[in-house]
């Protein structure tokens, strides 16, 4: 262990280019170079031979390893050293950075082997397990990668991580690169943890490599999920020091159970005046647009911004309540005497958009008898209120050009619907 804990001290030349982390939703460099795709292993080569130069200790880097010592590195700390695998991209250097794709793309191989050959239940499991469970599976799986990888293949446990990729075999799913699914986030949950048997073979989506380039969808998922599983380690439901991997270890049925009582707390956590929107069944991507400092009281900004300017479109569905009956951010005013959003938290555009479409739905109300008259609904306790919404929403489908249909949805805002009578007029 002395022998691995002085490599990982030493640092190798630092290249100037600076990386970009793929994964980092806050980038906003449409020119971000992947690590992921094949052109960073074809336009780096892996010189061992590369000069060395003093460090700090607190230097981030990924120095060269054999195949035994990534093993066991990459799922537990070396001291004050974090887990190989949590190492972001955009820390290390250019060429260290090579090295840890090929390290993960190593690891997910070996860890294929172990699961088929029924040493564990999944990749979560090994990161449960001590270093003497972890050296027992490494000693029996890697003999067998060996066996499956190309002729004249002359492999040891020794030899360095990086070699490997050049004789192994191509195995799906990591042949084909496929498109990270948008889901709403019960779905994602299921599969960040036990994967999708149609997508990734099984292969839990948090550890599956073989996504394409484009990280928007698996960016919202992640943040979704993280700060879900956050939850569940401060409430103790799993343990700090492995909690993605015990929920990875759990039944499907525990695992359901683990999200229904993590995400209602999570609801809580965002401004009252926009939780009726934040449901499970809601796409991820359409959560992290609500994880805002004016509207998620956990953001690391909130509380310097207290004002709701910039808070994200609302629903149709939800403005037709806020319409009538108003929030905290009105402070009780409904929000059709907040004239031009003043003291709403909407902006200017957002709420003249709004009161065009809800006095179209008022005007279908009273013509289809939904309700005898408008004068009736401020009053009105807030679920008759909804069910007015739900007689009317259709009526209105109705008057827009049936090419637009499917774009005419509830949990649209009022702003896109005004887009689509626009579009119907014209065409």
């Amino acid at each position: 262990m002395a022998v691995i804990q002085k490599r990982l001290h030493i640092a190798v030349t630092h290249e100037t280019h600076a990386f970009v982390d793929a994964t980092d939703p806050n980038s906003r460099d449409p020119f971000v170079y992947h690590l992921d795709s094949d052109d960073s292993e074809a336009n780096t080569s892996d010189d061992e031979e590369t000069t060395t130069t003093a460090c700090t200790i607190d230097a981030p880097s990924f120095p060269p390893m054999t195949c035994r010592e990534t093993w066991y590195l990459w799922f537990h700390r070396d001291g004050a050293r974090p887990p190989l695998r949590s190492l972001r991209y955009r820390d290390l250097s250019k060429r260290d950075a090579v090295r840890r794709t090929k390290a993960a793309k190593v690891i997910d191989k070996l860890t294929a082997v172990a699961i088929d050959r029924k040493l564990v239940s999944s990749a979560g499991a090994l990161e449960l397990m001590d270093r003497k469970e972890l050296v027992a599976v490494f000693d029996d799986v890697f003999p067998a990668f060996v066996a499956a990888c190309n002729p004249d293949c002359n492999l040891s446990s020794n030899s360095l991580c990086s070699s490997v990729l050049k004789w192994a075999v191509p195995t799906d799913p990591s042949s084909t690169k496929v498109e990270f699914p948008s889901e709403d986030c019960r779905t994602a949950w299921q599969h960040w943890f036990k994967g999708d048997a149609a997508l990734t073979n099984g292969v839990p989506h948090r550890n599956f490599l073989a996504w394409k380039v484009s990280y928007s969808h698996r960016t919202s998922a992640k943040r979704v999920i993280q700060t879900l599983v956050q939850i569940a380690v401060e409430r103790s439901l799993v343990p700090s020091s492995a909690p993605e991997a015990s929920f990875e270890a759990m039944s499907n049925q525990s695992l359901s159970n683990a999200f229904d009582d993590v995400f209602p707390i999570f609801v809580q956590q965002f401004h009252p005046s926009v939780r009726a929107s934040i449901k499970s069944t809601l796409k991820c991507g359409s959560v992290v647009h609500f994880m805002t400092p004016a509207l998620w009281l956990k953001h690391p900004l909130a509380g310097t911004n207290t004002g709701l300017s910039r808070r994200p479109p609302v629903p149709c569905r939800d403005m037709w309540l806020l319409w009538f009956k108003g929030d905290v951010a009105s402070k009780g005013t409904p929000y059709r005497h907040c004239r031009g959003g003043n003291g709403s938290g909407v902006c200017k555009t957002l709420w003249f958009d709004s009161k065009a479409i809800m006095n179209a739905f008022v005007k279908l109300a009273e013509e289809n008898n939904v309700v005898k008259n408008a004068k009736s609904l401020p009053d009105m306790v807030d679920e008759t209120l909804l069910g007015v919404f739900d007689r009317v929403f259709p009526l209105f489908v109705k008057t827009i050009d049936p090419k637009y249909h499917r774009y005419v949805l509830p949990d649209k805002s009022c702003s896109t619907l005004i887009k689509h009578v626009l579009a119907t007029r014209n065409s």
